[in-house]
């Protein structure tokens, strides 16, 4: 995967993707959204930006690491009545989540970095406008990504350069 050489752990996202977030939560009508990508050097993901989140919901990485285990658009009405998902809905009903939805971020070289991830309090499906925007949206992530990717590995070379040149 494209992330094995990108250290993510140093690196605030955060800042970087707040338009999308806010973004998310508006086009989406939902109160939280979060980006979540996969950690090549553990088996928990990586959340590097999340909006609505006040301390009074917390997030369960298993939940959504089992729930988001695939690179296609993916959402669930009401996890709290979903057969397949009873063994994983004990942590989210606990905080009264019940609407989950998920867009995968792909890389330009096609690989799976991580998900947009929004959630809401209420039961409900995504219109085709939504997800059309939501999955835009987690294409966008992926270009910020690329970004931040490209920049880091031109700071490298920089440093790398100005070592030589000093030699």
């Amino acid at each position: 995967i494209e992330l094995i050489n990108f250290d993510l752990n140093q690196i605030n996202l955060a800042p970087i993707f707040d338009d999308v977030m806010e973004q998310t939560l508006k086009s989406c009508n939902v109160p939280y959204a979060f980006i979540q990508i996969i950690n090549p050097q553990n088996t928990l993901p990586l959340v590097k930006a999340k909006k609505g989140f006040d301390g009074k919901v917390s997030y369960n990485y298993s939940i959504a690491n089992r729930l988001t285990d695939n690179d296609n658009f993916f959402q669930v009405e009401d996890i709290t009545t979903e057969k397949a998902f009873e063994d994983k809905t004990s942590p989210l009903a606990s905080n009264q989540i019940h609407f989950y939805a998920s867009a995968p971020i792909i890389s330009v070289k096609g690989d799976l970095l991580g998900h947009l991830i929004i959630m809401d309090t209420e039961a409900k499906l995504l219109d085709d406008i939504q997800i059309s925007f939501l999955n835009l949206l987690a294409k966008n992530a992926a270009v910020q990504f690329e970004l931040v990717k490209k920049n880091d590995q031109f700071d490298r070379i920089l440093e790398i350069y100005a070592l030589i040149s000093e030699t």
